[in-house]
């Protein structure tokens, strides 16, 4: 009666361990099932979130090198226009000298002139005293 309650047991114990090794093959079948499906859909996920930020950052570039050249454009422009605006001073300048240089050369012209008719005016006088 031992031995039959001792081979009961044994053969419960072994059917009870089949079930268990039979539970443990079907949750191995679904992990693998859950890696290959679900766990699958999770790394796609990733990946394309990751390729969305792989794009906002390329266009985020792209924005700072636009803001950059329309900056460095800004710039080169600005400095356009100081220099056209100094050349202009500068022309400004040569022309106020030239102007000057002019009118300095006018009245020279003009005081040799009036010098010139006062000493023909004094030798035609000489030279009537002379003659008389």
């Amino acid at each position: 009666s031992m031995r039959n309650q001792l081979q009961h047991d044994m053969g419960c114990w072994g059917s009870s361990l089949q079930r268990i090794n039979a539970a443990a093959q079907q949750r191995e079948a679904n992990c693998s099932h859950y890696a290959k499906s679900t766990g699958k859909i999770e790394v796609e996920k990733q990946a394309q979130e990751d390729r969305k930020l792989e794009r906002e950052e390329r266009h985020q570039q792209r924005r700072m090198e636009l803001h950059f050249a329309r900056r460095d454009i800004g710039r080169a422009r600005q400095q356009q226009r100081v220099v056209q605006e100094l050349e202009q001073q500068v022309a400004q300048k040569e022309r106020q000298k030239g102007m000057k240089r002019f009118q300095q050369d006018l009245e020279r012209q003009q005081v040799l002139q009036a010098t010139r008719t006062a000493m023909e005016s004094d030798f035609i006088q000489l030279h009537k005293k002379r003659a008389e």
